[in-house]
């Protein structure tokens, strides 16, 4: 398994203005905080495989980073979007907050 490196995406980003959106799934919050470094704009997560792992919810979520102005501007765009169901069905929320009882607080 091979991994770019955080910082020279975020200087291109930063030279070409574009945002880096980072997939954290594998790599995980536990072992590079890419949001609080400022090396993402965007942190995307596959909760289905790390929390859940069982097969019985499909769910996910985006950390908007609130310290660079790509991250704000995702944030403040995606506030406009709204959804009445919070974006993930009953059964799934339910099937999370089991599954994720024992989870790494």
């Amino acid at each position: 398994l091979q991994c770019p490196d955080p910082e020279r995406l975020r200087e291109l980003a930063d030279k070409h203005d574009f945002c880096l959106v980072v997939d954290d799934t594998i790599g995980n919050f536990l072992n590079i905080d890419m949001i609080e470094s400022g090396l993402a704009d965007a942190v995307c997560t596959s909760l289905t495989k790390l929390v859940s792992g069982r097969g019985d919810a499909i769910a996910g979520s985006v950390v908007l980073n609130p310290y660079t102005e790509k991250g704000r501007w995702m944030r403040d765009d995606m506030a406009k979007d709204t959804d009445a169901h919070g974006g993930l069905f009953e059964a799934d929320a339910r099937a999370m907050v089991y599954n994720s009882r024992d989870f790494v607080a």
